[in-house]
């Protein structure tokens, strides 16, 4: 890995694991807009955006994950 990069990881899930983990994370998202919306200072708005945007990535991936 060069430096700088950022790490990529991997694992299995089973079908089942894949669709509580999809729930889980829908939840959060959910929850984690409500708290963006009600964020007031510039800075912490900033994070919890970033939080949102990886939580939508991971829901994206795992929706678009296929068995191996």
């Amino acid at each position: 890995m060069t430096a700088g990069a950022t790490p990529q990881y991997s694992f299995a899930l089973s079908e089942e694991e894949r669709n509580v983990l999809l729930d889980v994370l829908e939840q959060l998202m959910k929850e984690t807009r409500v708290e963006e919306h009600r964020t007031e200072a510039f800075r912490a708005k900033e994070v919890v955006h970033a939080r949102v945007a990886a939580i939508e990535s991971l829901c994206n991936k795992a929706r678009a994950a296929r068995p191996s």
